[in-house]
């Protein structure tokens, strides 16, 4: 229901307000009061239309043309400037009017059939009209056209759904005949039960394999580490070497000490022989040629034994070479090895 109408820079209406009845009204004046100006009010605000701005009157000026309706306990405004063409409803933001559309929420709001609107110098309504125009006129008034729109949907529904029938009959006589072709399929449950148990050994491999290849992957790592501990190697021969140095060394000290024995033997001999006064008989005399030839013996295996000790010498000083470039070695090991060993994974 209509409650009023407000009306401003609109065609003859300057500023008017038109409250309305519930029930029938009707507008009555002097022609070019602008009565018909109300009805295209109307119309602009119902049916966006007219298009344009000729409506805009003459003495607005830069303000706009507004027009307001009170209808079904909204407010609707229409407003149209040279740079603004809008419709608000209530409070609501504007939205902004294309060609002669209204928008979907004020044409709800609305709810007003185009037939409604009837003009004075519109023909009597009806009566002077030919059937095919009243028909659409009473299709509108009725709704009967959303009717036969929904009819029209209807039956198309229904040839679709038939023309869907027989496709589907069609897919189930295919199918039918597949059907014959895979009897087999009733005695695949064997078949199936055989596949999963592949299946489950198939999976069990699989991560195997990817356990065998995470164990492959680490020991490519470790070997490209081992890459840069090749002195490790040098070195443990340089240890070994050491060690077979240090046994000779050993062997060669209890040789040197059964030799520094001897020695004390002979030299005490010797000073035997210095305190003897004279020789006295042949039998003294062939023990001392005995006791010199002793004394030779002995002496050049002194002088064996000092050869000896200077080659000892020298392999000591080699050994403590070695053990000095071992300790270096020892060193840098330690220097290089991580905390954490890259064979055994110990710390």
């Amino acid at each position: 229901m209509i409650e009023y109408i407000h009306i401003k820079n609109f065609l003859s209406h300057k500023n008017s307000r038109v409250d309305f009845d519930p029930g029938v009204n009707s507008i009555v004046g002097n022609s070019d009061a602008g009565k018909s100006a109300i009805i295209k009010a109307l119309d602009w605000v119902f049916n966006n239309n007219p298009s344009g701005d000729e409506f805009i009157n003459w003495y607005a000026g830069k303000e706009p043309a507004i027009v307001e309706i009170g209808i079904n306990g909204h407010k609707i405004t229409r407003l149209k400037s040279k740079t603004k063409n809008l419709y608000q409803l209530d409070d609501e933001e504007p939205d902004r009017a294309f060609g002669v559309a209204v928008p979907e929420k004020i044409a709800k709001v609305i709810n007003i059939n185009p037939a409604s609107l009837h003009r004075q110098p519109d023909p009597a309504f009806l009566i002077s009209q030919n059937s095919p125009t009243v028909a659409a006129y009473i299709n509108k008034i009725a709704n009967l056209e959303i009717m036969q729109k929904s009819v029209s949907e209807i039956n198309l529904q229904v040839t679709r759904g038939s023309r869907g029938l027989k496709t589907l009959e069609f897919d189930l006589e295919e199918k039918r005949k597949e059907q014959k072709e895979f009897r087999w399929i009733d005695n695949a449950e064997g078949f199936l039960v055989g596949l999963k148990q592949q299946q489950t050994k198939i999976n069990k491999l699989r991560t195997k394999i990817t356990k065998i290849k995470g164990v492959v992957a680490q020991i490519k790592e470790n070997q490209k580490r081992l890459c840069h501990y090749d002195w490790v190697k040098i070195a443990i021969n340089q240890l070994e070497a050491c060690n077979a140095l240090n046994k000779k060394r050993t062997a060669k000290i209890k040789a040197i000490k059964r030799v520094e024995a001897a020695i004390t033997r002979v030299a005490n001999a010797q000073e035997k022989l210095k305190k003897l006064p004279s020789l006295k008989n042949a039998k003294e005399l062939k023990n001392l040629l005995v006791l010199g030839y002793n004394i030779k013996q002995k002496t050049n295996k002194f002088n064996a034994l000092i050869d000896l000790t200077e080659g000892i010498k020298n392999k000591q000083n080699q050994l403590k070479d070695r053990e000095a470039s071992l300790k270096k070695t020892e060193e840098n090991f330690y220097k290089l090895m991580p905390d954490i060993c890259p064979l055994c994974g110990r710390g």
